[in-house]
Parts: C-alpha cells; sequence; structure tokens
C-alpha cells in the first residue's frame, strides 16, 4: 500500500507530488493500484502542484529497476523497455517507494530524487502490474466516470508505443 506521499522538487525548481509504495503489493488488485496513481494526480491538481518530470537517467533507472526485480521477485506482468520508458515520461506523480531487496542496482545508482540504490518493490509492481498491465482497464473506468480521462489519455498508446519502437 502507500507508505506515504512527499512534495518533491522537479530539476526546474517546480514542485511535485511523490508517492510511496511499500511492498508487498497484491498484485491482484490492479486496477485499484492503478487508481491511487490517478487519485494521487488529482489531489496534486487540487494542491496546484507541477507534473512530475523525470530525468533520462530516472527513467532508466525505472527501466533496470523493473528487469531486475522481474528476475528475483514475482512480476504478473513483464513490461517491454519502450512500455516503461513511456509510462514514466507521462506519469503525472512520481511511482516510487522505500526499498523492499536487499538488492542493489547496478547502473543509474545515487541519484538526487532517488533515495535509494536498493529495489523498490512496492513501485515496480505498481508500475508494471498496476499502471501498465491494466492501463486499458484504468482509461475505461475514467471515461465511464468522466474524470481525468483526457489527461490520462496517454494510457490507450502504451502498447502502441511500444509496437511502433519494435520493443516488443
Amino acid at each position: 500500500g502507500i507508505a506515504f506521499v512527499r512534495i518533491k522538487q522537479n530539476e526546474d525548481g517546480s514542485r511535485y507530488l511523490a508517492v510511496y509504495f511499500s511492498g508487498p503489493i497484491r498484485s491482484a488488485g490492479g486496477t485499484e493500484g492503478g487508481l491511487c496513481v490517478v487519485l494521487a494526480d488529482y489531489l496534486r491538481r487540487l494542491a496546484g502542484l507541477d507534473r512530475y518530470k523525470p530525468t533520462k537517467e530516472e527513467i532508466e533507472r525505472y527501466v533496470e529497476e523493473v528487469f531486475l526485480y522481474k528476475r528475483y521477485a514475482h512480476l504478473q506482468y513483464s513490461p517491454t523497455k519502450e512500455e516503461i520508458r513511456y509510462a514514466v515520461s507521462n506519469l503525472p506523480v512520481e511511482v516510487t517507494g522505500p526499498p523492499t531487496e536487499n538488492i542493489e542496482v547496478s547502473a543509474f545508482r545515487d541519484l538526487k530524487r532517488v533515495e535509494t540504490n536498493r529495489l523498490r518493490g512496492g513501485a515496480m509492481i505498481v508500475l508494471s502490474d498496476c499502471l501498465i498491465q491494466k492501463a486499458s482497464k484504468i482509461l475505461g473506468v475514467l471515461k465511464e466516470e468522466g474524470i481525468l480521462a483526457e489527461e490520462w489519455g496517454w494510457l490507450a498508446n502504451l502498447k502502441k508505443n511500444a509496437e511502433e519502437s519494435g520493443d516488443e
């Protein structure tokens, strides 16, 4: 679940919302986990905060971390590198978390806004199993409810973007 939230700073000085997911998280609640991120975005907007603007290194850290986590723990869905890059680039709030494993990343270490070099299992599950895997279902719920569907329309392009890049 959600361990805590923080207001952090983008490189341009603007402030954004970071949601810390601790693990383990049951992948069976993927749609709900993804909707937690959408709810955080709604609260971010109410608070007048800017969107999360990840650096290239942070995006690649997610790629490394998802694939590393997948080797040591269970992910219900194995996203492509391009799906991970596309999702993280479009996330309006940072999906992060405290370390859950004693395993460290080998590249993209000591990043200013990532508090640990260890695997953040809760965040990787939310990104892979909740947001990327359940993208079309989340978008369907948003359209049905008439909320944030336009802002989260990028979810519809996750698969298309990966297919066009050849990273299936």
